[in-house]
């Protein structure tokens, strides 16, 4: 017997992502016959409401009750030029840190493209990049992945 998306009690979110990964591990395994272990992978879950909210990693919340160190830059965005350009009254975002590396360990977001800055954090937290290197790169201006740099 086999569970996976909702029903599965893997410890991630009941989201489409999440159930489409199990899947394609369900179907590896009976095809394929291989039993590849994945580890959790980090889930980005975006509410698609205007504006958007979205998180990936942890929060403040679970970083205390998990005794994780961690230093919180929260800044309410809105204005920035990219929003103020497009008219858009409300933009925040939250990203959490490990102190002693400077780790990206959590990013919250409510704005207009949150679920692009949330995609951007997936991937830099699965590289495991610092905050420094996230915001050394050079972005595309006026975009919303310009400010990046400006959030820590």
């Amino acid at each position: 017997m086999y569970a996976a998306g909702d029903v599965a009690d893997s410890g991630l979110p009941p989201l489409t992502p999440v159930a489409g990964k199990e899947a394609e591990r369900l179907t590896q395994h009976l095809l394929e016959e291989s039993q590849t272990y994945q580890n959790q992978p980090l889930v980005p879950s975006v509410v698609f409401t205007y504006p958007k909210l979205a998180k990936i990693g942890i929060t403040q919340q679970e970083a205390s009750e998990r005794n994780i160190p961690y230093e919180v830059q929260s800044k309410d965005i809105s204005s920035f030029f990219t929003y103020r350009r497009t008219q858009d009254k409300e933009a925040y975002v939250k990203i959490l840190t490990n102190p002693e590396t400077d780790e990206i360990i959590g990013a919250h977001f409510l704005a207009r493209s949150a679920d692009h800055l949330v995609n951007l954090f997936l991937v830099a937290m699965t590289q495991r990049m610092t905050k420094h290197q996230l915001s050394s790169l050079l972005w595309a201006y006026p975009s919303e992945e310009s400010d990046i740099p400006s959030f820590f």
